[in-house]
Formats: structure tokens, C-alpha cells, sequence
């Protein structure tokens, strides 16, 4: 376990010692923090910002801290100068989630694709929440499609799931280019797809084509449930 009662009387002695130390501070917030003393890891965070502006853990702890609490306006605005002041993955993760909660879509999604590609456990935390995201609004990027011919010439549809859950009833759209890309039919499949998984190769409805022919025509999943 932690020594939190240790590391506090440490920081406490070394602030006696060194009061315009900011770093004392914050190791003081972090201390009362983990002894869930929130209001009193928040007034020493305060303390260490007012001595020094200029270092970025200052800002992402508070940051961590007002989003812990709830103060997701608050929790953007730290995690920003802290990301400004160097851009961290904790900070991105952080602030992805902030945006999230505030409606602010385009920003959380910015913010976690940063920290999902540094990978790792917040990476995959990230990951996660942005597929939670995007999903609904965009399936094409995690429930890819491959186009094929069957044995009589009819265009055939494979869907995998590459998301992190199952998704249900996919629709299907099927466009055709002739000049420029065109809707020539959806349908949906009236079936669940696990997590990991695809389904066989399901029978369009078009065709027969040659294989020239086919080269036309592409798929995206454009709902999922």
C-alpha cells in the first residue's frame, strides 16, 4: 500500500524548508489526493500553480483532480495549458474525456486518437471511449466490408467486426461508379456480429457481373444497432 500519511509529512517538512519550492506543493496535493482529502489536494495544487505557472504536472493533476469531481469545464481548461505546456498522453486522455462530457464532440475525438495511438493501458482506455464515439456515427471505420462474386457471378458482401463489441442488424450500403459514386442499393442483415468475428459471404442481390464489372461496386456499413 501507499504511504500517503509519509509522502504528506515529507512534503510538509520540505514546504517548511523550501516554501517557493512549487514541486513541494503539488507532491502535498498528490498526497492529500490519495488520502481522498480532495478540497485540501485542490488548495495545494492552487499553491504550486501560483508559484510556478510554468510546469505542466501542475496543471494535470488539478486537471485529473476537477475531473475527478466533476468539474469537467474546469478539468479542459488545466489539461489544455498542461498539454500546451507539454503535450503528455495522460493529458490527452484526460482532456478527450472532458471534451466528451461537455458535448464537444470533434475535440474528444482529436484528443483520443492521440492517446489511443501512444497505445498502452490509457491508450486502450482511449481506444475505447472513442470507439463509444464513432461507432454510431461513422461504422464504416470499425465494421469493414469485402466485396466478392459468387460461383453464379452475383455480388457477394463479407462484414467483420472489428469493433470491440457486438453489433447487430448491420445495413449495408452498396455503391456503384460511373462517373461518380452512386447508392445502388442497401439492405440489412438481420444478424449479430461478435466482437473479433465476420459474417459469410452474403448474396447482394446484384448481378450477375464479370469480374471487370465488379470493380465498379464497393461497400460500407452505414448503421449498426
Amino acid at each position: 500500500d501507499k504511504d500517503y500519511s509519509g509522502a504528506l509529512r515529507f512534503a510538509n517538512n520540505a514546504i517548511s524548508a523550501q516554501p517557493q519550492e512549487s514541486i513541494f506543493h503539488e507532491l502535498k496535493g498528490l498526497s492529500l489526493e490519495g488520502s481522498k482529502d480532495q478540497q485540501g489536494a485542490l488548495a495545494a495544487y492552487n499553491q504550486a500553480i501560483k508559484l510556478n505557472n510554468q510546469l505542466f504536472s501542475h496543471y494535470l493533476h488539478r486537471g485529473l483532480l476537477k475531473q475527478a469531481m466533476g468539474d469537467n469545464k474546469g478539468a479542459e481548461t488545466d489539461l489544455t495549458a498542461s498539454k500546451n505546456l507539454l503535450p503528455t498522453q495522460a493529458a490527452a486522455n484526460a482532456l478527450g474525456k472532458a471534451s466528451f462530457a461537455q458535448g464537444k464532440t470533434d475535440q474528444a475525438v482529436a484528443n483520443l486518437q492521440e492517446s489511443a495511438n501512444a497505445g498502452g493501458t490509457l491508450g486502450q482506455q482511449s481506444r475505447l471511449l472513442l470507439e463509444k464515439i464513432e461507432l454510431p456515427k461513422n461504422p464504416a471505420k470499425y465494421i469493414p466490408t469485402k466485396l466478392g462474386l459468387d460461383s453464379n457471378g452475383y455480388l457477394t458482401v463479407i462484414i467483420a467486426n472489428r469493433a470491440s463489441v457486438s453489433v447487430a442488424k448491420p445495413m449495408v450500403e452498396i455503391l456503384r461508379y460511373d462517373g461518380q459514386w452512386r447508392s445502388a442499393r442497401q439492405f440489412t442483415v438481420e444478424q449479430s456480429i461478435a466482437s473479433g468475428k465476420k459474417t459469410v459471404a452474403i448474396n447482394t442481390g446484384i448481378g450477375p457481373l464479370t469480374v471487370e464489372q465488379a470493380r465498379y461496386y464497393k461497400a460500407r456499413v452505414i448503421k449498426v444497432q
